[in-house]
């Protein structure tokens, strides 16, 4: 009737509420959902705006004319009836009209409100096709970037998308000429196309790196290019952004990955000799020191040689005719001294560093320029004594002199290495490596002998003489090994007390050493076996404290949370699986843990604890689809905790996103956890409607009370189709409660009439005698609903027949339902036995009852003096 009156309304096109007449027409037949016929209205009425508009030389307006084309974009988003199609062909009817590109912007927005991500980049590039010079054009494409990215997550779409943002809406395009004179308008833009800029390099450099993983070098490489010139390119147009240094160091990095060495080098100087921040400070010295080596090794290597390969020549080579000819070193060499020199000023104790400094040493010795040689082998002498290259310094100071048949300066270089100088000491440590070339032979024997015992199986004999070893020579440079050993025999031995104090010597005595770590688990392990459990907790702290870089830190870890829940120490175990999901995010045993965390603190009864660890779970692991049982089911734990502090809207929001990450994820049934709670979830959320559709009342008199009626027979509808919902997720647990519940409301419906009093307006008309008819009434109405209700019971208890169910509280609600209901049925009394789905977290999750098991990595093995 309404579209009747309104229809009528718009024939007088001249009448000032015209437009109104239109708009209501368009929006009663919105509401009936005649989509064709809304559409058809608004499009006259907005016609009839811009010709309004054109007649008084207005720009267009209206007003009314957002809300008709943002209905008309609603309409044709309208999963039944719209869609880009539609919008296509109405524009192919009624031809070009101003107002296109606003609808087809409007029409992409709902989309994307809607997340149907395709559709809304359909619409948005039919947008940029009909206005592209629009000012808001690059937030368009920049909404066409974003649904590719977070929406369609199609990153190589979204990437060809970024270059077109740039590229589009650069000084010197269409856009920019017409846009020009609006500063704002040219500022958003350059704000989008620098952010596409930093997009595009860091999403090649991501790619490169993923391939260079999955070891698809020539795809690697070229992304590096790619990459390094989109590095370039933002900074040449952004040279002073606060992310330059950054990207400074990004570009070196591409560059020296896309074997650019020379170009690589300047860049990484650049980032080395840079005040903006000092972040890359060290590795970017190191790393232009190792580009001009990569260069050096290049040219020296390729065909022709495009640089001389210059021999380490010894006295023993060097002809006997031929003098010493210094020479100037090419300028590439110069540029690697030069690095090199101030990548050791900056970083002297960096590993690299010994060997560096030798380098540009030796380079000078090859071309014959031994005094600066000399010098320069002299500091890797004086500054790393113990390095390897020390030795390799004076080795080739010494070939210089003899080279030259300086026979003086032989004796005397010699003489300050062996002899102790004023102070009493030697350069040349007769407790160094040299010096206990001699000794060393007496010390490997008993090495070796003491494996051969090993391998007889006589771990006494073995296990003493690697003792007497080391106390006879405790600088053997194998000593720590040989104290591994001898702890492995006594291990063998079952003589566990004595293997425990061996490892212990190993850590305290040579900290350095590389078993330390491993003696150190050693030591927690066999404190545990012999259930001294504190001082395994101690050890395994000690270990996951001391040895940041041990492989056996994250099973110390672990053993350490777990020994700590034995003990009961609750808290102190929750924060040690957290811990281990913070140091090891990437560790199989880290989404684990951290969920142990979770359920360590709901022991504890601490439901703040509780949702913080579950969020910082969801944070950690949510994109990880082997987690998605316990994604959903931390959903619908945080949403139990929020309900028992009270926060009964945050319990809604968590059992909602529970069940609809189980939708999202794809999940099936056949994960039985995430079934359970996402069932759950669902049917609490049903319970809320339950408890609201409960409290209608039927009470009151004539219209109200058959109002009332209708309103909860609605309801009533509407409740059981939510409990239905109950069944999509497939927990047998659920789907029982769901399938009582829906005979319940019928039930409850029955007991509500039979129990509404009598209205007052029959009471006072009738009497009693009117009253006991009202009764009779509602009883013959409730009948049939009572049966509906039984036959629901009956459903229910079918299938807990099905599934063998016995103690089951849903199975137990449905049999005392039908005995109220059916005089032929009653209730039985049954065997207790294990109920359904009671455990506070489902075993998956958690891995056993007790906990995760003891990790046993690292140590208990022999080792030899060549294993390191």
């Amino acid at each position: 009737r309404a579209a009747e009156a309104y229809a009528k309304a718009s024939s007088f096109r001249d009448h000032p509420l015209y437009d109104k007449a239109i708009y209501k027409l368009g929006w009663t037949f919105y509401r009936m959902d005649a989509f064709d016929k809304a559409v058809e209205a608004f499009v006259q009425l907005i016609d009839y705006y811009d010709l309004k508009s054109k007649e008084a030389g207005e720009e267009s307006g209206g007003d009314l004319r957002t809300e008709a084309l943002q209905y008309m974009a609603i309409s044709f988003a309208d999963e039944k009836w719209g869609n880009i199609a539609k919008a296509q062909e109405l524009f192919g009817r009624i031809g070009p009209r101003p107002w296109e590109a606003e609808l087809w912007k409007r029409l992409g927005d709902v989309y994307s409100d809607q997340t149907k991500w395709t559709e809304a980049v359909a619409a948005y590039k039919q947008n940029l096709a009909k206005d592209p010079t629009n000012p808001a054009a690059p937030q368009i494409q920049d909404k066409i970037v974003k649904a590719y990215e977070q929406g369609l997550r199609d990153f190589d779409s979204a990437f060809s998308e970024r270059e077109l943002l740039v590229q589009n809406y650069a000084p010197g395009t269409p856009w920019y000429d017409k846009n020009r004179q609006d500063s704002d308008v040219i500022k958003g833009a350059q704000e989008l196309s620098e952010k596409s800029l930093y997009s595009a390099a860091i999403y090649h450099h991501q790619q490169a790196l993923q391939h260079i993983k999955n070891e698809k070098l020539d795809q690697a490489k070229r992304e590096f290019e790619i990459a390094a010139r989109g590095y370039g390119d933002y900074l040449k147009r952004f040279p002073h952004s606060k992310v330059a240094y950054e990207l400074e160091y990004y570009l070196a990095e591409c560059l020296y990955s896309s074997l650019q060495f020379l170009e690589a080098a300047r860049h990484y100087e650049a980032v080395r000799d840079s005040t903006a921040d000092n972040r890359f400070l060290a590795d970017a010295a190191y790393n232009s020191v190792l580009a001009y080596q990569k260069e050096i090794d290049f040219r020296q290597r390729s065909t022709p040689p495009a640089l001389e390969t210059r021999p380490v020549v010894t006295s023993k080579e060097w002809p006997e005719s031929k003098s010493v000819q210094k020479g100037e070193l090419p300028d590439l060499w110069k540029r690697f001294v030069a690095a090199g020199d101030a990548f050791i000023k900056m970083q002297p104790r960096h590993d690299g560093a010994p060997k560096i400094a030798y380098r540009a040493a030796e380079t000078y010795y090859a071309y014959e320029d031994f005094e600066e040689a000399r010098r320069r082998f002299a500091a890797v002498a004086e500054n790393y004594p113990e390095s390897e290259f020390a030795k390799f310094a004076s080795n080739l100071t010494l070939e210089t002199f003899l080279i030259t048949k300086d026979w003086v300066a032989v004796t005397e270089f010699t003489n300050q290495l062996t002899r102790p100088s004023k102070d009493g000491k030697a350069k040349v440590d007769p407790k160094s490596d040299a010096g206990k070339i001699l000794s060393g032979f007496g010390d490997n024997a008993m090495f070796k002998q003491a494996e051969k015992l090993m391998e007889q199986k006589k771990w006494d004999e073995a296990g003493k003489l690697y003792e007497d070893l080391v106390d006879r020579n405790r600088e053997y440079q194998y000593a720590d090994k040989a104290l591994n050993n001898a702890a492995v025999c006594r291990e063998n031995a079952r003589r566990f007390e004595s293997a425990l104090k061996l490892y212990e010597r190993i850590y305290t005595e040579y900290k350095k050493s590389d078993l330390a770590d491993v003696a150190l688990f050693r030591v927690a392990v066999n404190a545990e076996n012999s259930y001294d459990f504190e001082k395994a907790v101690e050890r395994y702290k000690l270990l996951v404290d001391t040895y940041p870089k041990s492989k056996d830190r994250p099973a110390a870890l672990n053993n350490l949370a777990r020994l700590l829940e034995g003990l009961q120490r609750y808290q102190d175990a929750a924060r040690q699986f957290t811990r281990f999901a913070e140091l090891f995010p990437s560790d199989e045993d880290a989404p684990k843990n951290l969920y142990k965390a979770a359920t360590i603190y709901e022991k504890m009864h601490d439901c703040g604890q509780e949702i913080r660890a579950l969020n910082e779970f969801i944070k950690k692991f949510a994109k990880d689809t082997k987690q998605s049982e316990r994604v959903v089911d931390a959903h619908k734990r945080i949403g139990d905790c929020q309900r028992t502090v009270k926060n009964e809207k945050g319990a809604r929001e968590s059992f909602l996103t529970a069940t609809n990450e189980y939708k999202k994820r794809g999940l099936t049934g056949k994960e039985e956890a995430a079934s359970s709670a996402a069932g759950y979830s669902r049917f609490q959320l049903a319970e809320v409607e339950f408890q609201k559709w409960d409290d209608i009342k039927l009470t009151g008199r004539g219209k109200a009370l058959e109002n009332a009626f209708k309103a909860k027979l609605t309801e009533a509808k509407k409740l059981q189709d939510s409990y239905s919902e109950v069944y999509n997720y497939k927990s047998v647990e659920w789907i029982l409660a769901a399938s009582y519940k829906k005979g319940f409301v019928l039930e409850r419906f029955a007991t509500t009439l039979v129990e509404s009093p009598c209205p007052p307006d029959i009471k006072a008309a009738y009497g009693e005698e009117g009253c006991d008819m009202y009764r009779q009434t509602l009883v013959d109405k409730v009948t049939g609903m009572e049966e509906k209700a039984a036959e629901a019971y009956l459903t229910t208890a079918g299938e807990c027949r099905k599934n063998q169910l016995v103690d089951n509280e849903w199975c137990d609600k449905t049999q005392e339902s039908l005995a109220r209901l059916r005089s032929d049925v009653k209730v039985l009394k049954k065997a207790r036995s294990v109920p359904v789905e009671t455990s506070y977290y489902p075993a998956p999750l958690v891995e056993t009852p007790e906990g995760p098991a003891l990790k046993k990595a690292g140590g208990g093995g022999k080792l030899g003096e060549d294993k390191e």
